[in-house]
């Protein structure tokens, strides 16, 4: 680090390594080592209360930089008398004999020096603050850190960049500036909240909403950073300039996108309290935005709900075509019938591929005598919770907590199933809209919402509760026409193939109406295929129409034409052609 700090001030100034200027660049140093019985033998020339003030703010000095290499710069020093400080070990003196005590006191005051001046670099504040922090979460800390941490900067310590956020904020003068570039995470999610409140009190200047692949030597999804400058001041109604560079694949598309000026968007702070948990949704509308209102609050017509943990997967599941299908219950209607014990398994949705309406239902959980075994198994274990035991066996909706790319598949959950952590669920309070908000969760809409509310991909109870939810009566019953329509759809696709529990006949056999008129003592495969391939093709098209007609209603209702489209691409329609 100050290898590059010179060779770039060796850019302005030809005259930086003469030892003109000093740069202020420091490895943290500890107090571990050092004797304190020897400060006593420091402060020479100063009078007797200089001399007590300076060994109790170098004893408070000493104490503050135990462990320092710890925590490095998000140590919080006091502010000190650092010229009394700086005087106080410029001098010693040993009068009578030497002893243990005095051996090496040149050094000790050579390590005082050093921590005084780190200590006075720490403590002062600055115009501009500027770093790409470390990540690190809560878990990875060690015992000392998370202490640290959690008595320091308890707003922040969802992440180590978020304390450094924190931090930063500390360093820097009223009205001057912060610069940073970090995960995106404290932008959106609710563990953030209270260090987003707090960055909500100064104003974000600008920001490159760069998102995942900002960095060629890293891939995936899962790094994605954003870098922003925040003045340290508020200033009422005022508008920063954001860049959303999330699209772009590699650091050349995204700084192409940032120099085309596309994509950019003026936005207010304060437009953002209106959302729950106030996430920065810069490039969200007007309109948009004031649809968070109280009485279109998700929750206040649904339930979403975490589900089972089991603490034991490979143990207590299993894919229902293992066992003997005596074994499993599709007719248990509460926990209460299951104390009988007539059967062992119960069917458990866990997520799966990017399907919507009906499918994916795969698994089945140990539930025998009520769960009595997992109920033993999660009593103290970290990774075993029986959440929202109260709607099992309950018809409602299912889908994948964690998905690729952020798109929301939603399925219908038919009555007698217990629903699992990785696949969330959610009830209607008033069961006759169930299809009706199935078929809002399948929408652009929720899809548009959820970009801001969970941009993670992570999909769970939470940021499903907050999206607004507005039921039109009047287009009521066409939609849940076209929804109950296209999960019939999605179902008899689903039934086709013998990894459904309900599966009958392979699709070649002759059957249905399209087939009635066949003589059966003449009929060829070939012809068997074309009849099952013009089915799939039909169902197909009849279930994208669908989506596109309840895409374009709900628009309507949450008047959003100008922002959405109905069109659904072929790769997102979810049964077989």
């Amino acid at each position: 680090a100050y290898f590059a700090v010179m060779m770039k001030a060796r850019q302005y100034n030809r005259r930086i390594l003469n030892g003109e200027y000093r740069p202020n660049v420091y490895s943290v140093q500890e107090s571990n080592g050092i004797d304190r019985n020897q400060l006593k033998y420091f402060g020479a020339g100063l009078n007797e209360l200089e001399k007590n003030n300076a060994v109790t703010q170098m004893t408070g000095l000493l104490d503050t930089f135990k462990d320092a290499k710890e925590y490095g710069s998000i140590l919080t020093i006091e502010q000190y008398d650092w010229e009394l400080l700086e005087r106080f070990v410029s001098n010693s003196e040993v009068l009578g004999q030497l002893s243990m005590d005095t051996v090496g006191l040149d050094d000790a005051a050579e390590e005082l020096k050093v921590l005084i001046a780190q200590g006075k670099v720490l403590a002062q504040k600055y115009h501009v603050t500027t770093t790409n922090p470390p990540y690190m979460g809560l878990g990875s800390m060690n015992d000392k850190t998370l202490t640290y941490v959690k008595d320091h900067y308890f707003d922040s310590k969802s992440d180590l960049y978020a304390v450094f956020i924190e931090r930063c904020k500390q360093f820097t003068m009223h009205s001057c500036y912060q610069s940073m570039i970090t995960q995106h995470s404290w932008m959106f999610l609710s563990s953030f909240a209270k260090i987003r409140s707090s960055i909500q009190q100064t104003d974000v200047v600008n920001m490159a909403h760069l998102g995942p692949r900002a960095f060629e030597e890293i891939s995936g999804e899962v790094v994605q950073t954003t870098s922003f400058v925040i003045r340290n001041i508020r200033i009422p109604q005022y508008q920063g300039v954001y860049c959303r560079l999330t699209a772009p694949n590699s650091q050349d598309g995204k700084e192409a996108l940032f120099l085309n000026g596309k994509e950019h968007y003026v936005a207010k702070q304060t437009d953002f309290e209106r959302i729950p948990d106030s996430p920065y949704a810069y490039w969200a509308s007007k309109h948009f935005i004031e649809l968070f209102d109280e009485k279109y609050r998700f929750s206040r017509k649904a339930s979403a709900k975490a589900g089972l943990s089991t603490t034991d997967n490979i143990k207590f599941l299993r894919l229902w075509f293992e066992l003997p299908f005596g074994e499993i219950s599709f007719t248990y209607k509460s926990l209460k019938e299951t104390e009988d014990g007539r059967y062992k398994y119960i069917p458990e949705p866990k997520g799966g591929t990017f399907r919507k309406w009906y499918g994916n239902l795969d698994y089945v959980v140990e539930w025998y005598k009520n769960g009595q075994a997992i109920r033993k198994a999660a009593e103290g274990a970290s990774g075993g919770r029986i959440v929202g035991s109260e709607y099992y066996f309950h018809e409602g909706l299912t889908w994948s907590d964690i998905t690729s790319g952020g798109n929301l598949s939603v399925r219908y959950l038919p009555e007698g199933m217990i629903f699992n952590s990785s696949a969330p669920s959610c009830f209607m309070k008033e069961p006759k809209y169930l299809m009706y908000l199935l078929g809002f969760m399948n929408s652009p809409i929720a899809k548009e919402y959820l970009k801001f509310l969970a941009p993670s991909y992570h999909f769970n109870a939470g940021p499903i509760e907050k999206l607004p939810f507005i039921i039109d009566d009047a287009s009521f019953e066409v939609i849940d026409r076209l929804v109950r329509e296209s999960v019939s759809i999605s179902k008899t696709d689903w039934d086709s193939f013998e990894t459904s529990w309900d599966f009958e006949r392979h699709p070649l056999v002759i059957q249905g109406p399209s087939r009635s008129h066949w003589n059966t003592d003449n009929v060829t495969v070939e012809e068997c295929f074309r009849a099952w391939s013009d089915e799939c093709d039909s169902r197909f098209e009849q279930l994208k129409k669908n989506e596109e007609e309840l895409n374009r209603i709900f628009i309507e209702i949450y008047e959003l034409q100008d922002e959405l489209t109905p069109e659904v691409e072929d790769k997102d329609v979810t049964v077989r052609r």
